[in-house]
C-alpha cells in the first residue's frame, strides 16, 4: 500500500511539472515533448574524445517572501535543450527568517568527485542551493517533503535505468525513489539543498550466465534421454538372446 502511495504521489508531482511547464511565463523547454530533439549532453568534465559543446549552464530564480515563506512557485531549471536538471518550487514550500524578502534558488553544474555509491555518476553532479535574502539558510517545508519534483537528464538515451541520489552539505549520498521521466530524463522528489547525482543502474546478470544455465539444463535432459534409449536397447537384445 505505501508502495503505491508513493507512485501515486510520484505521478502527481509529474502531472503538476507539467502543468509548471506549461503556465510558466517565460519560454522554458519541456522534458522530452513536442518531438523537439535534446541536444548533447553538456559536461563540466567532458570525457576524452567527447564532442565539443558549450559548458553547462547555472541558473539562480528569485521568489518573493512574506512571513517567512514564499508566496508563488517556480520552475527552477538550466537551460539547455532539454534542461539537465530542473526543480518545480511550489508556493509556501519554503521558509526562512520572518523578515525574508526574497528567496533565491541556485542550480549550479559540477564535475563529480567520484564519492557516490554503486559506481561513477552518469554526467554532472547538480549542487541546487536555497538562500534567504542572500543567506543561505533557507529550507524545506517537511509538509512538502514529497511534493516537489526533481528531474535530472542522463547523458544519452541508451540508459534504461538509473538511481538518483541526493548528499546535503556535510551529509553522505542516500537514494532518492525515482522513475524514468522520459526517453532519457529521472525524476524524484526534492529533497532540499544539496548535490544530486545520476547512478546508471546495474545490469542484471547477464545474458550469458543464463544460457548457460540452460545449455547446463539441456545436456542433463539429453543425457538421461540416451540413458534410457541405451538401457531400453540393452533389454532388447537381452531378450532376444
Amino acid at each position: 500500500m505505501a508502495a503505491r502511495s508513493g507512485r501515486f504521489r510520484l505521478l502527481a508531482a509529474t502531472a503538476a511539472l507539467v502543468t509548471a511547464w506549461l503556465v510558466t511565463p517565460h519560454a522554458v523547454p519541456l522534458y522530452d515533448a513536442l518531438g523537439i530533439p535534446d541536444e548533447p549532453y553538456r559536461y563540466v568534465s567532458p570525457p576524452p574524445g567527447y564532442q565539443l559543446t558549450p559548458p553547462p549552464s547555472s541558473v539562480s530564480f528569485d521568489l518573493a517572501a512574506t512571513d517567512g515563506t514564499n508566496t508563488g512557485g517556480i520552475l527552477a531549471q538550466t537551460r539547455e535543450q532539454t534542461s539537465q536538471a530542473g526543480v518545480f518550487i511550489i508556493p509556501r514550500s519554503l521558509t526562512g527568517p520572518a523578515s525574508t524578502k526574497t528567496f533565491k534558488i541556485s542550480i549550479t553544474a559540477e564535475a563529480p568527485d567520484g564519492s557516490t555509491p554503486n559506481g561513477p555518476v552518469d554526467g554532472n553532479v547538480y549542487k541546487v542551493e536555497l538562500f534567504a535574502d542572500g543567506s543561505p539558510t533557507a529550507t524545506l517545508n517537511p509538509a512538502d517533503t514529497g511534493n516537489m519534483p526533481y528531474v535530472q537528464r542522463a547523458t544519452s538515451t541508451t540508459i534504461a535505468a538509473a538511481t538518483l541520489f541526493y548528499r546535503p552539505a556535510g551529509g553522505t549520498w542516500k537514494e532518492i525513489p525515482d522513475t524514468k521521466g522520459g526517453s532519457d530524463s529521472f525524476q524524484g522528489y526534492f529533497a532540499g539543498a544539496g548535490e544530486y547525482a545520476l547512478v546508471v543502474a546495474k545490469a542484471p546478470a547477464s545474458s550469458s550466465s543464463h544460457t548457460l544455465v540452460i545449455v547446463v539444463l539441456v545436456l542433463v535432459v539429453v543425457a538421461m534421454l540416451g540413458a534410457v534409449v541405451l538401457i531400453r536397447v540393452a533389454r532388447r537384445s537381452s531378450a532376444d538372446t
